[in-house]
C-alpha cells in the first residue's frame, strides 16, 4: 500500500483531487474511491501533526492508496500521475 507524507493542507488536497481521480472518483468519510472497469482504487487522508519549522507551521496530511484488480503497469501509470498532480518544485 503506497502511503505519502505530505505538507499540504487538507483543502489544497481536495482541489486537486479531479485531477488525480477523474470524475469518476467518489469521496466517503475519510478519502476517496475510484471504481472503473472492475477494479478499484481507494485514498485515505488523514491529518498529521504539522511541520514547524521556527513560528512558522505547515498543515500536513498523510494519503494512503489501495489498489484491486490493478496489473503492476496501471498501478504505476496510477501512481506517475498522482506525483505529477501533488509535486511541487521549488527554486
Amino acid at each position: 500500500m503506497p502511503t505519502f507524507q505530505m505538507t499540504l493542507a487538507r483543502s489544497e488536497f481536495l482541489r486537486l483531487v479531479p485531477a488525480i481521480l477523474g470524475e469518476a472518483g467518489v469521496r466517503e468519510l475519510d478519502g476517496f474511491v475510484l471504481k472503473e472497469g472492475g477494479r478499484t482504487c481507494t485514498l485515505r487522508v488523514s491529518d498529521l501533526p504539522p511541520l514547524l519549522l521556527g513560528s512558522l507551521a505547515m498543515e500536513r496530511i498523510e494519503v494512503k492508496l489501495a489498489f484491486q484488480g490493478y496489473a503492476t503497469e496501471d498501478q504505476e501509470t496510477f501512481l506517475a500521475r498522482f506525483r505529477a498532480v501533488t509535486q511541487r518544485g521549488g527554486g
